[in-house]
């Protein structure tokens, strides 16, 4: 009767081929009729009597008797193989209970398959939500950088360079510092550039003034840019005065500050 159940498990059955042959005293080697994997799956006869296994050797494709069968010989061989049958499981019946622990490996899973530590076949960058953070990259320095120039100047240390992975993403730029000056009347004006342009054209992105003397403002800019390259990007931070007279030092103190870097999917 058929099989009844959800899954039929794999069952095993038995080929037999032959093949019949003349000796004519000097031939030893004779083609099998299926392959082997060792002389227990064959079975020879020579004149209706069953050779021994000592009695010849095989290479898988052929039987190689240790003497040859005289003229006139009437050979028999025989091959025994196993065929197996399989049976897809239906769909959805094999469940979390059925696999042993451990029994899917990393080798096992497709290219961004959506399970952690699993090396190489990871989530790929594009396969994450868009707003999805990808890297950060990051700089600090305790370094003060002085200037009275008009024009914006470049703050040592803060800068930091992040290759996106895709040309469609965009970094999200977080800088954190202080600004001094120990005149009255001065204002400075703070900026962000990449790979050596303003991405404010002039205007900067924050400010500082002073009125009256000795003022430390914390300063920090925060810039969503949308680089449109997948090779590495540059930013750094600039400032310049624009009013008054005299100095104007980022960091004096010599505290850390930072600029952070965030590949931000698209």
């Amino acid at each position: 009767m058929p099989y009844l159940g959800a899954v039929k498990p794999t069952e095993t059955t038995s080929s037999v081929l032959r093949s019949t042959y003349t000796g004519d005293g000097s031939t030893t080697t004779f083609n099998l009729p299926g392959p082997v994997a060792n002389e227990t799956s064959i079975i020879a006869t020579i004149n209706g009597v069953t050779q021994q296994d000592a009695a010849y050797t095989t290479n898988g494709s052929q039987i190689i008797f240790s003497a040859a069968p005289s003229n006139g010989d009437a050979i028999e061989i025989r091959t025994i193989s196993d065929v197996g049958m399989s049976y897809a499981p239906s769909t959805g019946s094999v469940t979390t209970g059925i696999l042993a622990d451990g029994a899917v490996t990393a080798a096992k899973l497709g290219v961004g398959a959506a399970v952690s530590n699993i090396g190489a076949r990871a989530i790929t960058a594009a396969q994450v939500p868009a707003g999805s953070v990808i890297q950060v990259v990051s700089a600090t320095t305790t370094s003060s950088t002085t200037t009275s120039s008009t024009s914006y100047v470049a703050v040592t240390g803060l800068t930091a360079s992040i290759t996106p992975t895709s040309a469609s993403s965009k970094v999200l730029v977080f800088v954190n510092s202080t600004i001094y000056t120990s005149a009255a009347n001065v204002e400075a004006a703070l900026t962000i550039y990449r790979n050596g342009s303003d991405l404010s054209t002039g205007a900067g992105f924050t400010d500082a003034y002073q009125g009256g003397n000795d003022l430390i403002v914390p300063m920090s800019m925060m810039y969503l840019d949308s680089p449109a390259s997948a090779s590495s990007v540059t930013y750094a931070v600039y400032f310049k005065r624009t009013q008054g007279a005299s100095s104007i030092v980022v960091n004096n103190r010599g505290v850390i500050s930072s600029i952070i870097l965030m590949e931000i999917a698209a």
